[in-house]
């Protein structure tokens, strides 16, 4: 299984440095989904945008989270960011709630980072380890695609296990 989210990592990536190339910097997130949408449809055709999700908690239920971009088939999903800034620790954290939300194993974070013209895709992706807590384990892994470098796969880093 893990090829398979492989070559959607190096699929987002290209799809998202193509779309920066195309509109240039500085977009809002929704025109960076509404094309990296139509293009993952060429791949994938149950790409879906702006999925809405039930929230469960022991405080109740009665709030939806709202996904950017659901691949079913693939059994992920993906959180755009539009920003002049690194990723923030909060969005792992909005993504490790929308997995443990749905039937989900891999989240993407894309960060269409302007100013550094630079888009960063994060990859955190479910275990089935847990904490002595009992919390979930996650692994995260990132990329990074530049104008001036073109894709960078070999930079595919995993940070090891998080414990979020």
């Amino acid at each position: 299984m893990f090829l398979l989210f492989e070559k959607m990592e190096k699929i987002i990536l290209d799809y998202c440095g193509q779309i920066q190339e195309i509109v240039g910097l500085y977009q809002r997130e929704h025109v960076y989904r509404d094309l990296l949408l139509q293009r993952l449809r060429t791949t994938y055709s149950d790409a879906l945008p702006e999925v809405v999700v039930p929230f469960r908690s022991d405080a109740g239920n009665g709030h939806c989270l709202r996904i950017d971009i659901d691949v079913p088939s693939q059994k992920a999903m993906l959180e755009l960011k539009s920003t002049n800034a690194m990723t923030k620790e909060e969005v792992f954290w909005q993504v490790r709630s929308y997995l443990e939300n749905m039937d989900r194993t891999t989240g993407y974070i894309v960060n269409f980072m302007s100013k550094q013209r630079v888009v960063e895709l994060f990859v955190i992706r479910k275990t089935e380890k847990h904490t002595a807590s009992g919390m979930r384990k996650y692994t995260r892994s990132v990329a990074q695609y530049t104008r001036e470098l073109g894709k960078v796969f070999e930079d595919l880093e995993d940070s090891g296990e998080l414990e979020l």
